[in-house]
């Protein structure tokens, strides 16, 4: 018996680099093949004419209400390669910038620069049908906040959240459907796949950027209150130190006499690495936390791909909020490390110096130097360098260097002053408990306003059907198996504000017909 058959090769689209930005569209993109099958008992056990149908589009769906697909387009024209005999529609997107189409419906969609896609749909006379829609470039990004900001509930939806994005990776979706070893029952005649390289959910929380502000902040008030900490107690810190070469030669003079000690110090907390704890990105689990522009990112991908899950729920919600206020309490903690750092790693250098005189004339100069870390003050290691300079008795520089250096010892006088007027006062101005309440306190609104996003923003990923009725409902969807990569829903208070597929695809015979 003759079969017919209409076959529709791969049809790609190639959008022209730096030619998109955000964009106001409408698309004109199914791919739709179709090929009259006549099945004899001999091959399918059944007779009968019906007609095998593929369709693919990279995207499908509605925006306020507009099917997408009406209404005027114009600009850059992404014109599928097919084959002469196959029915299809080119992927249409006007470069115009915030101009709304003649629809007044504005695609809240940013496509990749230089990004391409491929749509394809096949039929053979056999009852064989597939098709295949996405490719390996990123889809671009879906600016949810400024779809929102035309609804009139617009500041209820989401309180507490700007600038919410959903940027979406490579999508790629297939279907193929072997008609013959349907009509026989075989349970793998129909397959399906799905993918998405990468959905990640982008938003600025409110309190959030209170707390890291409000962290950076503190973190500048303690280097300033180190600082000032310092200068403070160089003062005491250099009397120390002179009185310290004062007891140790009188100690240890057996000939001449020592005369005033003069003391020094300068004291230099590391600053640095406190301003350098703010600005990183920090992760947890599945949200990453920039703190310094305070934007959080919440990794979605599905946990496997082909599954038809919903991917933003109030579980994952309340998930991605406890990993963000973990990064936040992180960011909190390695704050306040960096000030205690600052503040034990600060460098004290000391020093001083006495004449010592025999019979009333100068013999020689006894001087030290010593320096360390206040921590390593605190702890008793600091260990100084005594050097003797003989100015007219060459035997008096004889053993005063170790005898010195013994008297001084750690210099235990130097060690409690620099914990008494420095260490004391600067650990006052470690904002410690201050930096923690920020972080618990943002992590609790954060968990409030994240609960409210499934409500208003839904992602389900390898949306499926398995009937005519299908949840892609694009003028070529007719097939008994659909499948989306990607389904986002945005809704407001008056209803659907975008109903968004991405990466569709559709097999399987119409009716069959007598």
């Amino acid at each position: 018996m003759r079969r017919v058959g209409l076959a529709l090769l791969a049809a790609g689209v190639l959008l022209a680099p730096g030619a998109l930005r955000p964009v106001t569209a409408a698309w004109q993109e199914a791919e739709y093949a179709a090929a009259p099958v006549t099945v004899a008992p001999s091959d399918c056990s059944a007779t009968g004419l019906y007609t095998a149908s593929a369709a693919s589009a990279l995207l499908a769906g509605s925006v306020q209400g507009v099917p997408l697909g009406t209404g005027s387009t114009a600009g850059v024209v992404l014109g599928p390669r097919i084959d002469s005999a196959a029915l299809a529609k080119p992927l249409r997107t006007a470069d115009t910038g915030a101009v709304p189409t003649a629809s007044g419906t504005a695609l809240p969609l940013t496509l990749t620069s230089g990004g391409s896609w491929a749509q394809s749909a096949s039929t053979t006379g056999t009852g064989a049908s597939s098709a295949t829609a996405g490719g390996a470039t990123p889809l671009g990004v879906i600016d949810v906040s400024g779809l929102l900001a035309r609804s009139p509930s617009a500041t209820s939806l989401l309180p507490g959240l700007d600038d919410v994005r959903v940027e979406v990776g490579a999508p790629i979706a297939s279907a193929s459907l072997d008609g013959c070893a349907a009509g026989w029952g075989a349970a793998d005649a129909l397959s399906r796949s799905t993918a998405v390289g990468a959905l990640t959910l982008r938003l600025r929380d409110a309190a959030v950027t209170t707390a890291l502000d409000g962290i950076g902040t503190r973190a500048t008030g303690a280097a300033s209150a180190l600082a000032t900490a310092a200068t403070a107690a160089t003062g005491a810190v250099a009397q120390s130190a002179g009185d310290a070469l004062a007891t140790a030669l009188s100690g240890v003079l057996s000939v001449g006499t020592a005369g005033p000690s003069s003391g020094s110090a300068s004291i230099a907390p590391a600053t640095g690495g406190i301003a350098a704890s703010i600005g990183a990105v920090r992760s947890s689990g599945v949200a990453a936390l920039d703190t310094g522009s305070g934007a959080l990112a919440f990794d979605l991908r599905p946990a496997a791909a082909g599954v038809d899950a919903a991917v933003l729920t109030t579980t994952t919600a309340a998930a991605g909020a406890s990993a963000a206020g973990q990064a936040l309490q992180d960011q909190a903690t390695a704050t306040a490390a960096a000030v205690t750092s600052a503040r034990e790693g600060a460098l004290v250098t000391v020093g001083a110096s006495a004449t010592v005189s025999v019979t009333g004339v100068p013999a020689a100069t006894v001087a030290y130097t010593a320096s360390g870390s206040a921590a390593a003050w605190a702890a008793g290691t600091v260990m100084p360098t005594v050097t003797v300079t003989a100015l007219s008795l060459a035997t008096l520089q004889s053993g005063l260097v170790g005898a010195v250096t013994t008297a001084l010892g750690t210099l235990p006088g130097v060690a409690s002053s620099v914990a008494s007027a420095y260490l004391g006062p600067a650990a006052a101005a470690a904002p410690d408990s201050a930096l923690n309440a920020l972080a618990s306190d943002a992590a609790a609104a954060l968990r409030t306003d994240l609960a409210a996003v499934p409500g208003v923003v839904r992602l389900t990923a390898a949306q499926r059907a398995t009937d005519a009725a299908s949840s892609w409902t694009g003028a070529y969807s007719a097939g008994v198996a659909t499948q989306s990569a990607l389904r986002l829903t945005v809704r407001d208070a008056s209803g659907v504000r975008c109903d968004l597929f991405v990466g569709n695809v559709a097999v399987g015979p119409d009716r069959p017909r007598g």
